[in-house]
């Protein structure tokens, strides 16, 4: 049994330059791999001048937004927050929006799978799980 997941590592802000880093890993068939994006900002304000508390929020939205990119190449059912705590309230809307708003997605990668599954249910009258 694979043991997959999809792990939001953080984020960085260097306010000098207006740039957020983002990190994530997969572990995916006991390998590991690490992907970087950076976002910059040519004419960000500087970043003193917004609540830090803000700007982590922002920053934490933008990381789990960005993931999908990432998340979407094995879709694992495992995804692991390092440095990020949600409330109820964050983690439904998240929860919709990698489950629903990704909905093409496994509609147009699995839905062959569920295809030859039923084909396969009603020639050998045993229900196969992909």
């Amino acid at each position: 049994m694979r043991n997959d997941s999809f792990i939001f590592k953080g984020h960085e802000w260097d306010s000098a330059a207006g740039k957020a880093t983002f990190f994530y890993e997969f572990l995916h068939n006991n390998e590991s791999f690490a992907f970087t994006e950076t976002l910059t900002f040519p004419q960000f304000p500087k970043s003193e001048a917004i609540p830090q508390e803000l700007l982590k929020h922002i920053l934490d939205d933008l990381l789990l937004i960005l993931g999908i990119s990432y998340y979407k190449l094995y879709c694992p059912r495992q995804l692991v927050l390092k440095t990020i705590s949600l409330n109820k309230e964050k983690a439904d809307f998240w929860t919709t929006i990698y489950t629903k708003g990704l909905g093409e997605i496994f509609y147009r990668n699995i839905s062959h799978l569920q295809h030859l599954s039923s084909t396969h249910t009603r020639q050998k009258r045993k229900r196969v799980s992909f």
